[in-house]
């Protein structure tokens, strides 16, 4: 059981650790976004067309809209039965 709790915590402070080094990325990519990339190895770089990006944009708000639709379906106020006075 030892064994255990020492893994779980050796896995917490791992956790900690990327969490910390990620933290440190994203502020060193303000100042200067060149060194970061380098040491992530992160060289990838993502472009689409404007087409695409609003086909994708409109997909994304018709899905929400769905989602919306569904909730307000399935949300109904609760029946109240009345009492009967004799």
């Amino acid at each position: 059981m030892k064994t255990w709790m020492f893994n779980s915590w050796l896995e917490d402070n791992n956790e900690n650790i990327d969490l910390f080094k990620h933290h440190g990325y994203l502020i060193g990519s303000f100042i200067n976004p060149e060194a970061v990339k380098s040491l992530t190895g992160d060289n990838n770089s993502y472009s689409v067309s404007e087409e695409e990006f609003e086909a994708a944009s409109q997909m994304v708000h018709e899905s929400i809209l769905k989602e919306q639709a569904k909730e307000k379906e399935e949300v109904k106020p609760a029946r109240r039965r009345r009492k009967k006075i004799s």
